[in-house]
């Protein structure tokens, strides 16, 4: 699994900065930049958050300890009756593996069909 200076590096480079440029959003030092990236430092937990929040990925992505990419902020959007998408996952998440992956296939089929279809 990729450790925190592959991860910083591929998400720079997917946001076509170079080392300077981030540095300078960052106000640090491209020197720092270039010490995590190569694995010779870590930074200091306030600005590996700066770093998950700029990326907008969570602290578990951009340390490798998870391939979930996205901030998991997102499991506390409301989607129905003040249910979250984390309430959905939990349930589904409780549930045997063949009802899950039942409710996996509805979700694409329910996915692919237009608004207009459902009325």
């Amino acid at each position: 699994m990729p450790q925190f200076g592959e991860m910083l590096r591929e998400l720079r480079e997917e946001r076509r900065l170079t080392q300077i440029e981030l540095a300078s959003i960052m106000h640090i030092s491209s020197s720092s930049i270039s010490a995590y990236e190569i694995g010779t430092a870590l930074p200091p937990m306030e600005r590996a958050l700066e770093f998950a929040d700029f990326f907008n990925v969570s602290l578990d992505y951009l340390f490798g300890r998870s391939s979930v990419r996205y901030d998991l902020s997102i499991l506390n959007k409301p989607i129905h009756l003040n249910k979250t998408i984390g309430d959905l996952v939990m349930l589904v998440n409780g549930m045997p593996e063949n009802k899950q992956s039942l409710i996996y296939e509805m979700a694409l089929t329910v996915n692919h069909i237009s608004d207009t279809d459902l009325r």
